[in-house]
């Protein structure tokens, strides 16, 4: 596994105050390798001469450190929101970390959209850092009101799928931190040691820490290993066409999830479930898409439109969503809306961390209808004679499809092949080892998986119908769609019906 870095750059921007007083403006932030933001949880700062710790605690990034004994820098906010709703959207719980100079008790009220108040408390804060678990009782999205000290803070929680009472109560408190002021004396011959921290998929991450006396204009740079997948994991060799000035080359299989375990989004967020590629092209998932719900911890592979797990205020936008309403499948409200764009976070690929396929959110994406129709246009030089229906055989087993060959392409000696549909899923047979060396040269299989309505499967082993991130119109959405011996790339389905998803990336280079 190789590993991505995400820099947490420190800048150190000096002023001089009156001959009495130094003063020093500590400014943090961080990017990942990739120069985008990346929120910090917090900063610990040691001065190893006088013996002293603070904490800057995210939002509050900025510590002034200053000559003189008293202290300088007291928080401009006596209480601070040291890290937003989490998990956001929540299945149950989700918690708030609030930090406090010093204890005091603090209201804290639990309302919806249009304004009802569910649950409200009062809550004795510790000082430091309290984390505090709230539960809607209904899935939707609401909002989290703390007032202490005449200081109030919003918060927007978007609850997915909690059932029970509404509730708010306190499940730890009051962390001894300081944050951005002094803790002590400072001179500026001091040793400072500087430690950054963040979080990536629910993993505290750290960095070395880095000790130095403070200088003008200084900078110090920290980074933070983030344990992302391989580049390339789960990406195949072949590269296709699918605009006259674009290539992709597409996953390893078809899409899967499962509720088990956690993942980060591309919000920055950590979600409930696992995505992850089938281990083989020709595999899938069948009958057991009829089980799918929200409790079921199994694994599904037919999925409606644009159910990625982000909330845009589509009621249907869970992998799990078995809504029998099309209008619920409308990513931010408009039956226009593609899954890119504005829509972007709908697509699975885009919002969601593929487990063997790179861990990150942002490294995939599904084929709108125009890429899959130019895929397979034979009257493109780098499509013609380029697709066909097949047939996999393994111990026994059978598995039809449609097997692409990229644009570049030599047929191993092993095989043979015969281009478009005249002869259905016989067109081609390979057996495994014959597929293997197929796969190997660049071919992809897109299996006949079926398709889903509400919890009734069918037509698995005869229909291959692939979701396309193009939309139609408020009820359904584009499509490929495959049976035997004909293909039809403009095809389209009800929004509310699971079909396979089969997701690419952008080829680069040669």
């Amino acid at each position: 596994m190789s590993y991505r870095s995400t820099i947490l750059a420190l800048i150190a921007i000096i002023s001089v105050w009156p001959t009495f007083a130094q003063t020093y403006t500590v400014r943090f932030s961080a990017t990942d390798s990739d120069n985008k933001p990346y929120q910090l949880d917090s900063v610990r700062v040691t001065n190893l001469t006088q013996n002293w710790t603070t904490t800057l605690i995210y939002p509050d990034t900025t510590i002034d450190l200053t000559t003189t004994t008293e202290g300088v820098g007291e928080t401009r906010r006596q209480i601070q929101v040291a890290r937003q709703p989490y998990p956001n959207p929540s299945y149950e719980r989700a918690y708030i970390d609030i930090s406090t100079r010093e204890a005091k008790p603090a209201s804290i009220a639990l309302f919806t959209n249009d304004g009802r108040i569910e649950k409200q408390t009062v809550i004795n804060l510790s000082e430091g850092v309290n984390t505090i678990a709230v539960q809607a009782s209904k899935p939707g999205v609401y909002h989290v009101r703390i007032q202490a000290n005449g200081e109030q803070h919003t918060l927007k929680l978007m609850s997915a799928g909690a059932r029970g009472q509404n509730r708010i109560e306190v499940i730890s408190r009051g962390r001894s931190e300081s944050k951005g002021q002094n803790a002590g004396i400072f001179t500026t011959t001091d040793i400072l040691r500087f430690v950054g921290y963040a979080t990536y998929n629910r993993e505290q991450i750290i960095s070395e820490a880095i000790e130095e006396s403070v200088t003008e204009e200084m900078r110090i740079v920290f980074t933070l290993p983030i344990a992302y997948g391989e580049e390339n994991e789960g990406l195949l060799s072949g590269r296709f066409s699918v605009s006259d000035d674009m290539q992709v080359q597409f996953s390893q299989g078809n899409l899967q999830y499962s509720t088990q375990q956690t993942h980060p989004t591309a919000d920055g967020a950590t979600a409930q479930g696992r995505w992850r590629f089938a281990a083989e092209q020709y595999l899938y998932i069948g009958e057991a898409n009829s089980n799918i719900d929200e409790g079921y911890g199994g694994v599904i592979d037919l999925f409606g439109w644009g159910t990625s797990g982000w909330n845009s205020g589509a009621p249907a936008n869970q992998p799990y969503s078995t809504s029998s309403t099309n209008e619920d499948y409308t990513p931010c409200g408009t039956a226009s809306t593609g899954l890119y764009g504005n829509g972007s976070y709908a697509d699975w690929g885009m919002y969601n961390a593929i487990q063997n396929g790179g861990n990150r959110p942002m490294q995939w994406r599904t084929l709108t209808a125009e890429e899959w129709q130019y895929l397979f246009d034979e009257s493109k030089a780098s499509r013609a004679g380029r697709s066909s229906q097949a047939t996999i055989t393994n111990e026994g087993e059978e598995y039809t499809g449609i097997l692409l060959l990229p644009d570049s392409f030599e047929l191993p000696t092993c095989c043979e092949f015969t281009a478009g549909y005249a002869n259905g899923y016989s067109t081609n047979i390979y057996t495994l080892g014959q597929w293997e060396e197929m796969e190997g040269a660049g071919a992809v299989f897109l299996a006949t998986s079926g398709r889903r309505n509400g919890t009734t499967v069918s037509h698995t082993g005869a229909r291959g119908i692939y979701w396309s991130s193009s939309p139609l119109d408020e009820a359904e959405a584009k499509c490929l769609f495959s049976v035997e011996y004909s293909v039809q790339t403009t095809a389209s389905d009800a929004r509310r019906i699971g079909l396979a998803v089969r997701l690419v990336r952008e080829a680069e280079g040669e």
